[in-house]
């Protein structure tokens, strides 16, 4: 596997990858936007998918040094560098990545952020990785055919996970969320909602329709403006610190990664 290069060296790094990608080397994993229930806590169930590059797809990233792991235990060495959707940061830091140095020997390497955003370095040639772990089929699809550059040419799901609210337990809201429904707790005066840009997440555009569909369906306008106010945007990364510290009331965010911070949600 390459190591890891620092963001300067980065743009020199592009050929590596294309040539990891003709050999089938560039996965990916993407959370899809499944329809939300207006009137559901939980609003939206999303599978998570995983994709490869290259004319040989389903090959693996770069070639193996030192034996296959076997029974005598990981020979392998180096570093996978991963890009993620940022609601899979914990699980990929914390879990996936030491199962994985343990099972292989190679240690996983992550970063971070919105998928959509991911997406568009990774076609601007500033962002480098063997594997892409997104939030959406769409944004995979941004990466498929020659026209977007040909960094993916397949994709299967691999998990899914409802979107909830979660909220700083200490929160002056936090009876109100555990009593009342969310929608009308969010419009209480003084309420400080986070949520992710949609033109970055797709677990934002997740979040926008969960405020649309349940303005429509309860007759909450006021719903709808929170889905256009730019103040209630954060980077995916930031939200879980930004509710965990009490600076936010509460954040959208995927069951999965609320589970992985420990925060309470509804």
């Amino acid at each position: 596997m390459p190591s890891r290069t620092p963001p300067a060296r980065r743009r020199r790094g592009v050929p590596s990858l294309l040539a990891l990608a003709a050999a089938g080397a560039l996965l990916a994993g993407c959370a899809g936007s499944a329809p939300v229930d207006a009137g559901n806590s939980a609003a939206g169930n999303s599978p998570v998918t995983a994709s490869g590059g290259g004319a040989s797809a389903g090959g693996t990233s770069g070639s193996t040094s030192g034996g296959g792991t076997g029974g005598g235990g990981a020979t392998h060495h180096g570093n996978v560098d991963v890009l993620s959707a940022g609601s899979l940061e914990t699980i990929l830091t914390k879990t996936v990545g030491p199962a994985f140095h343990r099972a292989t020997g190679y240690t996983l390497v992550d970063t971070s952020g919105g998928s959509s955003s991911l997406a568009a370095e990774i076609k601007g040639k500033t962002q480098v990785a063997d594997v892409f772990v997104s939030a959406s089929p769409a944004v995979d699809a941004t990466l498929e055919g020659a026209a977007n550059g040909g960094w993916v040419s397949w994709y299967a799901t691999f998990a899914k996970s409802p979107l909830v609210l979660e909220y700083y337990p200490r929160s002056r809201f936090a009876r109100a969320l555990r009593t009342r429904p969310w929608y009308d707790v969010i419009t209480d005066k003084g309420f400080r909602l986070g949520r992710t840009n949609p033109a970055q997440d797709p677990g934002g555009v997740l979040d926008a329709e969960a405020l649309d569909r349940t303005a429509s369906s309860r007759h909450l306008p006021a719903l709808a403006a929170i889905a256009k106010d730019p103040s209630t945007e954060y980077a995916e990364t930031a939200l879980p610190g930004e509710v965990q510290s009490g600076q936010l009331d509460a954040a959208f965010a995927y069951l999965a990664d609320a589970n992985s911070t420990g925060l309470p949600h509804v």
